[in-house]
């Protein structure tokens, strides 16, 4: 599980830096962003968890 947020703090992290001054840039305080990365680290390893069976 430790990996899959890694993993996606990591892509959340270089998505956001890869944006372009003009475009609006998600941050950790507006709702439901820091939800939707944690939770999309802990569907990584559901999949890997599932895989593994």
């Amino acid at each position: 599980m430790v990996v899959g947020e890694v993993v996606t703090f990591a892509t959340f992290a270089s998505g956001t830096m890869a944006t372009a001054g003009g475009v609006p840039r998600p941050s950790f305080a507006d709702p439901g962003v820091l939800r939707a990365v944690v939770l999309s680290g802990v569907y990584l390893a559901m999949v890997g968890l599932i895989g593994v069976r």
